[in-house]
């Protein structure tokens, strides 16, 4: 897949992740246990600063997070975050040095693809999470995403297991539970 065409999922799945935080900031999140949708939301942010800084510095930053965006409002992380992001990755070209956990690719296109992936899922955790999850949220995902999931991911979390969420896959509709009445319009995916 093309850079550009990751970073448009980016784009989409960010603002679909960020039209759906506000619609139950404080729901549980069922594929991501203990966690809220702010919770997530910092999380997603979080993520973002950081691979900013790895790529900045050329290696990732630790310790990690600071203790100081305990304190901001995920929200308000989320943007300034994704923002930054960008920003980093208009400054650079994919196959510019960058600091990654994934030893044989030390590069910005890594992150440019880890991050479309990252936010898609966190974005579909998100919509479970507020019961206003798309039908397109599995059969648009990133063909690429499961061939990386295969390949980098156990490099990096051998051991570690996410749950997945169910009443997803094809399209099917919402995870069970979810009342209709927090459903959102479906996001538009790039083309």
């Amino acid at each position: 897949m093309e850079y550009s065409r990751f970073l448009d999922c980016l784009a989409a799945d960010y603002a679909r992740l960020r039209a759906v935080v506000p619609i139950d900031p404080s729901a549980a999140v069922p594929t991501c246990p203990g966690w809220t949708v702010a919770d997530l939301t910092r999380h997603v942010g979080q993520v973002y600063l950081h691979k900013t800084v790895a790529m900045r510095e050329g290696a990732e930053p630790d310790p990690w997070p600071p203790k100081e965006l305990a304190n901001e409002e995920p929200l308000a992380l989320l943007d300034r975050a994704y923002a930054g992001l960008l920003d980093e990755f208009a400054a650079r070209k994919p196959e510019d040095p960058a600091g990654t956990w994934y030893t044989p690719d030390q590069t910005v296109g890594f992150w440019i693809r880890r991050m479309a992936q990252e936010t898609v899922i966190h974005r579909i955790d998100a919509e479970l999470g507020t019961c206003s999850c798309s039908t397109s949220s599995w059969r648009t995902a990133s063909p690429n995403g499961a061939a990386t999931s295969l390949t980098y991911w156990p490099a990096h979390r051998a051991g570690r297991t996410r749950c997945v969420p169910t009443g997803l896959f094809g399209g099917r509709g919402p995870a069970r539970g979810c009342s209709s009445s927090k459903k959102v319009p479906a996001m538009t995916r790039p083309t």
